[in-house]
């Protein structure tokens, strides 16, 4: 459906030639001029203007949303300190994003389709990533364990979640067991529930797991 004059929030825009689909956060549009404005919540970086700019590209190429090819004039990265103004395309401009963005996504694609995509490890990539555990490329970036007693102990690196490393110098290990102050309340857990309290007598050290089985009747 055509975008009427108005403003137009999560105005999802696309373009069949390059196979992409784009989201723009605020879609204004009046008889002088079209806005694209995406809205940020981190840091400014350079970055985001070739992302406005590609959603403004996206808005020319896309005949159903805007049949008539009006361009964007106006192009807006909005921050929580402040808007920024980006420097529109112009013809020459759309045609060099549009010729080198299908160059991007044909190399994307020719890399998704072969039996083993190349894979780029960084810090900022891998944190979020939740197949990271399958990527042979991500493993050997962790840091190897130091000694068997460092695996023992149960420390680990802050970059590499998985590494094992020895415990910092002059930082004492947790206890063993925990104070009893903090067994009470669990050993009258167990007795209210009618559990044997041997079943509560051993406390499992910290950054373990301790797995409870027992009758469900029972419970």
């Amino acid at each position: 459906m055509p975008a009427t004059p108005g403003i137009h929030a999560e105005r999802e825009v696309c373009s069949d030639a390059l196979r992409l689909t784009g989201r723009i956060d605020l879609l204004v549009i009046d008889d002088a001029d079209v806005t694209v404005i995406d809205f940020k919540t981190g840091e400014e970086d350079a970055d985001h203007d070739n992302q406005v700019r590609l959603y403004a590209l996206l808005w020319h190429l896309d005949d159903q949303t805007n049949p008539e090819g009006r361009p964007a004039t106006r192009l807006e990265v909005a921050y929580p300190s402040r808007t920024r103004a980006v420097e529109p395309l112009d013809q020459a401009g759309l045609s060099a994003l549009e010729s080198s963005t299908v160059t991007r996504v044909a190399a994307a694609n020719a890399n998704t389709e072969t039996a083993s995509p190349m894979a780029t490890p960084s810090p900022e990539g891998c944190q979020f990533c939740q197949v990271k555990h399958l990527c042979d490329v991500y493993w050997p970036t962790i840091p190897p364990a130091v000694s068997e007693p460092a695996r023992r102990s149960g420390s680990t690196s802050k970059d590499a979640p998985f590494a094992r490393t020895e415990p910092e110098a002059g930082i004492s290990r947790p206890p063993t067991r925990p104070p009893r102050s903090w067994c009470e309340p669990w050993r009258r857990m167990c007795r209210s529930r009618r559990a044997p309290e041997s079943c509560c007598s051993a406390f499992a050290e910290p950054s373990t797991r301790t797995r409870m089985t027992g009758s469900s009747s029972r419970w």
